[in-house]
């Protein structure tokens, strides 16, 4: 059956990654395999011989063949790059141990089926690891004006001065594109989208599922259009996955100014290697408009927002932290201890937020007139207080609070901070028996 721009999103949905690569293989040239290793290409892979012939003869066989699937066996294919991979094909290696050592200053592999919006012309890369160098136009893979392209189990790497995938508008639209366990590791930019002049706004559709990227020094994991022009428009598209900051000044996302991010679902989790400087978790450039619900939190790493209009509309949680361990208390209301805290989240003045905490069950060893307490703090204002009980020497629910706040202009750090007096008390979210964590989330109201 011919899929079109119109109904390849209700059947990529049913599919999942097991019957959709059933479906690749049946609209494929079925039978076609274009080992880069048979004599008729004539590849090596012992990375020291230059593969770059056989592999641009393997990917014109199967454009000749009107589309098939180009192999690549065990081995390091040492390339200097610029392979055009023709539409109905699949890349395929055989995991980690197929990579592509790509030397150029240039792209590997340009995708460019031009935006038809049919899926038997898609393309696919799957099992394929792709080694790129330090050149500062170096790209892994570019995604130009196509539809429904797939990326699964491919890890793109070392392209430290360049981009290891883009997506990229030069005259129509990238849509649909589907990343499953897509890996992308030291590369200056991680992901980027990227549009020229003349060309569509659309990125719509995109959906990158149990993605890993690793930012090294100054490196960025997601890049939305701080190249290129404005007007980028990705919207009803889906991320998950894990952003690692490792070195310093690093960052996890950055819009560019006048980018759309809409209608879309972030659920986006990471962390950053204590003691680097410099990093920022998520970022928007003024007149940057970002409308998207779920989560984005990298532990330890600053969030900087600079438009107002900023998730306009709906939540994203802008920083989660756990309690899994009980904290005693001590001090009094005037000093307080520390019990969470948020990361720091810049804001560019008049966007609301809500501070949401929750707290399980505290308990005291001093029945006798103990009291204890919990404060939410925004820096060093103290704003609410949570809760106060009389000692008890049983667990009690504390139960939610949540604040709406619009702060001024500026960098803040949300704290919920615990006191006790006449006695000694612990603040527990969870023992052997009671597993349920309190936490503190910051979200964009």
């Amino acid at each position: 059956m011919p899929y079109t721009k119109t109904n390849w999103i209700d059947e990529q949905t049913k599919l999942g990654p097991t019957n959709l690569n059933k479906l690749e293989n049946g609209i494929f040239a079925a039978g076609l395999t274009f080992n880069v290793k048979d004599s008729a290409y004539g590849a090596v892979g012992d990375g020291v011989a230059d593969d770059t012939a056989a592999v641009t003869a393997a990917l014109a066989a199967a454009s000749s063949a009107g589309g098939g699937i180009v192999h690549f066996p065990p081995g390091t294919y040492k390339t200097t790059g610029g392979h055009t991979v023709p539409a109905k094909t699949i890349v395929r290696g055989a995991g980690l141990n197929s990579m592509i050592s790509h030397s150029g200053n240039n792209t590997c592999f340009l995708v460019n089926t031009g935006g038809a919006g049919d899926l038997t012309l898609a393309v696919t890369f799957e099992k394929l690891r792709i080694v790129g160098n330090s050149g500062a136009s170096g790209i892994g893979i570019d995604i130009q004006d196509s539809a429904s392209t797939v990326l699964r189990d491919v890890r793109i790497e070392a392209y430290t001065g360049g981009v290891g995938l883009r997506l990229h508008n030069v005259s129509f639209w990238t849509e649909q594109t589907d990343m499953l366990n897509l890996d992308l590791t030291n590369n200056a930019i991680g992901m980027q989208f990227r549009r020229e002049t003349g060309s569509s706004a659309s990125f719509g559709y995109t959906r990158a599922s149990d993605f890993f990227i690793n930012c090294q020094a100054g490196q960025m994991g997601i890049d939305v259009g701080n190249s290129g022009i404005a007007g980028i428009d990705i919207y009803n598209a889906d991320f998950t996955g894990f952003i690692h900051l490792a070195g310093n000044n690093g960052t996890g996302i950055k819009v560019g100014a006048g980018q759309v991010w809409g209608t879309s679902r972030l659920f986006i989790r990471g962390e950053m290697v204590g003691g680097l400087t410099g990093c920022v978790g998520f970022q928007t450039v003024a007149t940057a408009d970002v409308n998207v619900d779920g989560y984005f939190s990298i532990d330890g790493a600053s969030n900087s927002f600079a438009a107002p209009t900023l998730l306009g509309g709906r939540g994203l949680e802008l920083s989660y932290t756990e309690l899994a361990v009980g904290i005693a208390l001590s001090g009094t209301e005037a000093s307080p201890t520390d019990v969470l805290a948020s990361n720091p989240i810049m804001l560019d003045g008049g966007t609301p937020i809500i501070i949401e905490c929750f707290f399980p069950a505290w308990s005291t060893a001093n029945a006798a007139g103990a009291v204890l307490g919990l404060n939410l703090w925004e820096d060093s204002t103290d704003l609410k207080r949570i809760t106060q009980l009389n000692g008890q020497n049983i667990w009690t629910p504390i139960g939610t609070l949540k604040v709406k706040r619009t702060p001024a202009a500026g960098t803040h750090t949300y704290k919920v901070r615990g006191w006790q007096a006449n006695g000694t008390g612990t603040l527990w979210a969870g023992a052997s028996n009671i597993m349920v964590n309190g936490f503190l989330r910051i979200t964009k109201a």
